[in-house]
């Protein structure tokens, strides 16, 4: 349920991993597992990691939901 909610609630970031300097984008964990918990594991170093695949579905029903939504605003 209210999948495009949940979805708005995470946001998109670029950074630099601090050990190797390399740029990356990505999500934040906190953010993720405060609307999907399910999608959020805790390491083998600790830290948490985002399971990206599990993600998707979530985004697919929230393309979905945008799609009807400009279908009815157009039909106005």
């Amino acid at each position: 349920d209210k999948a495009l909610d949940k979805i708005s609630d995470i946001c998109g970031y670029e950074f630099d991993w601090k050990d190797s300097g390399k740029h990356d984008v990505g999500v934040i964990a906190q953010e993720v597992q405060k609307v999907v918990p399910e999608a959020v594991r805790e390491g083998e170093d600790g830290y948490l990691e985002v399971c990206y695949t599990r993600l998707i579905p979530l985004m697919i029903q929230a393309i979905k939901d945008l799609k009807q939504e400009i279908c009815e605003l157009k039909k106005r």
